[in-house]
């Protein structure tokens, strides 16, 4: 699906993160069937004309829900972080924007949104409450050099890179979607099977 609003293909990468069995889901939440498509096939049939370098980020031991390109963590262990750092030494381009698989109500115009906010380590949605969206966000490799030494440290919370990195963006939701510039549903995520229904209660076959 590709938008008036979504971001040239030379612009950003987009990665899928894929993070393995899910405790609380009792499964892949990427393998969850959401109607007739996987999760992560929703995500990908909505963000498919916003990029022309689509791929998965995969946790050690993930399986691939969809046919995309795939790679998995060089420097596993360190949960999401471990994915956008991966992602980052894996795009074809300098900024990667990163969805967590689990969330297939992405908005396609999202990352074009992110993108306008150039020269900076991370672009982050954020709500009026203070809380953010690192897992739907775009990051830039000038975060590699604070994301390797975290992930050596074994600080693995995404709060300790937003801290640290030197410029991030924060681009508040709210406005966006009472201007209906982005879908309120973008950033719900799927972590048990009754949010699964609900979401495709919401959202339809």
């Amino acid at each position: 699906m590709s938008t008036p609003e979504s971001t040239t293909s030379s612009s950003i990468s987009v990665a899928i993160l894929c993070g393995g069995v899910s405790r609380r889901f009792g499964s892949e939440k990427a393998l969850a069937m959401a109607g007739e498509r996987p999760l992560c096939q929703w995500i990908m049939d909505r963000l498919e004309g916003v990029t022309d370098d689509m791929f998965l980020q995969m946790a050690p031991g993930a399986t691939a829900p969809v046919d995309l390109p795939k790679h998995h963590d060089v420097d596993p262990g360190g949960g999401p972080k471990s994915g956008i750092h991966g992602a980052l030494l894996n795009a074809r381009h300098p900024r990667v924007f990163v969805v967590a698989s689990d969330m297939p109500g992405v908005d396609p115009r999202l990352p074009a949104i992110l993108a306008r906010h150039d020269g900076v380590d991370a672009v982050v949605p954020r709500w009026a409450n203070g809380w953010v969206e690192p897992l739907c966000a775009l990051y830039s490799r000038a975060a590699l050099p604070v994301l390797g030494a975290q992930l050596a440290e074994g600080r693995y919370r995404l709060s300790h890179l937003h801290d640290r990195l030197e410029s991030v963006a924060y681009v508040d939701v709210e406005p966006l979607m009472d201007a209906g510039a982005l879908d309120p549903d973008c950033f719900a995520n799927i972590n048990s099977r009754g949010e699964l229904e609900a979401w495709m209660a919401r959202s339809g076959p």
